[in-house]
């Protein structure tokens, strides 16, 4: 569902753009659940799923976006290993790259995700603490190094977000002050999963609210689906 939305809201941003720079921008989303499947055990088969309802959306999000029309989706979704090869030439020297770095991994930037590990991966899987402790530290260095070179790195010096000399890094969080803030969801901040996304169409504002509060709202909140899936996409508030 934050998908779609982000989808929805980056279509507004090159409509904005265009009225002030007639060439417009485009963007290219780097989809990470291949390079980083196997740290959450998903398999090959659930990332391609994701990555296929992430191009549905992405395409219709732009027909529904007729104000926002040009002859091509301005967006574009790319798998990550594609930028990672863009960049470092093959998967093959960018694992070889990775494998270099995991021994310079600071414990202090991975512990949290150490922590993270050891209450989610069971013992049942190895044949001794050893052997789970070992496994967790490699995957714990693999992601800090695997990060690393999001923006440094390759022959460019800018990582595989910067996969070609036109790349501009662009971070939807304004977590990192070295990448172009996009606030896509205005006054929207980062909030549990267990809220919901409603659509105020008087106000023409999303928020991010909680069953409990939508509940004890006066107006009623009504779930919108988008086919062929039967899970509310979002919820449209009404009058009662």
């Amino acid at each position: 569902m934050a998908a779609y939305i982000a989808f929805d809201n980056l279509q507004k941003i090159i409509r904005g753009a265009r009225a002030v720079y007639a060439p417009g921008i485009e963007f290219t989303l780097g989809y990470e659940g291949f390079l980083f499947r196997s740290l959450y055990f998903h398999n090959e088969v659930v990332a391609r799923n994701s990555y296929s309802i992430f191009n549905e959306f992405n395409e219709i999000v732009y027909a529904n976006n007729a104000t926002a029309q040009t002859n091509n989706n301005p967006i574009r979704i790319v798998d990550a290993t594609w930028m990672i090869e863009q960049t470092f030439g093959s998967m093959q020297q960018f694992d070889a790259s990775v494998e270099s770095q995991k021994p310079h991994a600071p414990e202090q930037e991975i512990a949290e995700w150490k922590q993270w590990y050891r209450q989610t991966v069971s013992s049942h899987y190895f044949p001794s603490e050893a052997a789970r402790e070992r496994f967790i530290d490699d995957r714990a260095r693999w992601r800090w190094a695997v990060l690393r070179y999001k923006l440094n790195g390759g022959p460019r010096g800018l990582g595989f977000m910067g996969f070609n000399d036109e790349v501009i890094p662009f971070t939807p969080g304004g977590r990192r002050t070295n990448m172009i803030a996009l606030q896509m969801v205005p006054l929207n901040p980062y909030l549990p999963h267990q809220r919901v996304i409603t659509y105020d169409s008087d106000e023409k504002r999303w928020r991010m609210m909680a069953y409990e509060d939508m509940a004890a709202d006066e107006a009623l909140y009504r779930p919108r689906y988008v086919k062929p899936y039967t899970y509310p996409l979002y919820y449209k508030k009404v009058p009662r």
